[in-house]
């Protein structure tokens, strides 16, 4: 098994992860190469995985190498799954608690960057989870500590929440 993780140091969650990565593959922590390594990195840290067919996929903010190792077993065997990454307006509301979009409904109204990336999600035909809009417009929401990152990575996972 060879593994890349991309890391960042200012990151408290990618150092911890670090440490329990060790010397299971190579790691990157110069933003440049991870991007150039996986356009739609999602955070830190993420573990990339090529296949044996070449093909990469990435693990975004592993609980712990023992989680890493399932998940490429499960690519192995032919039994990952591929997370849905387009959502029709409904669709993507739908990965929001209520509270949220309740939340958001209201600093609308005073929050110039919330009402643009709504007027772009009511233009849209689809939302895509790894559009850089989106991307950037969840860690916005979680800047202004309208959305955890929790949430944000929930969201970006395509997992709707627990009722």
């Amino acid at each position: 098994m060879s593994y890349t993780l991309l890391h960042d140091p200012n990151n408290a969650v990618s150092a911890a992860f670090l440490a329990a990565f060790g010397t299971s593959g190579q790691v990157l922590s110069d933003p440049g190469q991870c991007a150039s390594l996986l356009s739609n990195i999602q955070g830190y840290p993420t573990v990339v995985y090529t296949d044996s067919k070449g093909v990469s996929h990435a693990l975004f903010d592993p609980a712990d190498m023992a989680a890493v190792t399932a998940w490429q077993a499960g690519i192995d065997n032919g039994q990952a799954t591929v997370p849905q990454v387009e959502f029709t307006r409904l669709g993507f509301l739908g990965l929001f608690t209520d509270a949220e979009l309740a939340q958001l409904k209201l600093v609308e109204a005073t929050d110039q960057t919330v009402a643009v990336f709504w007027e772009k999600y009511r233009a849209a035909d689809t939302i895509r989870l790894d559009d850089p809009t989106t991307v950037a417009a969840l860690g916005y929401l979680v800047s202004k500590a309208y959305l955890t990152d929790a949430r944000r990575v929930a969201i970006l996972a395509g997992q709707a929440p627990a009722c």
